[in-house]
């Protein structure tokens, strides 16, 4: 019994990372927090990845003070902030 509970949770788990790869594939642009989770992802997704840190409000931030000055503030470079990097 314990072996049909260990199996049918890999199962779900490997379904599960299925899905969100899948979900990656499609989506327009991906959200990671850090560069760690940017590195799991496949080297096709990183070119539409951005990565935002936790507590990061990036529509209250960059309307109220700007874009460069949030990126400053929070020590990030272009590339790795707002959409700006896509344009």
């Amino acid at each position: 019994m314990a072996r049909k509970c260990r199996v049918a949770r890999r199962t779900r788990s490997w379904v599960g990372s299925v899905a969100s790869r899948l979900a990656g594939f499609a989506a327009a642009a991906i959200i990671v927090k850090n560069a760690a989770m940017l590195e799991r992802l496949p080297s096709v997704l990183r070119k539409r990845t951005e990565i935002i840190p936790n507590g990061v409000d990036l529509i209250a931030s960059c309307a109220r003070v700007g874009i460069p000055r949030v990126r400053v503030s929070v020590g990030m470079t272009r590339q790795s902030f707002c959409s700006e990097a896509a344009a």
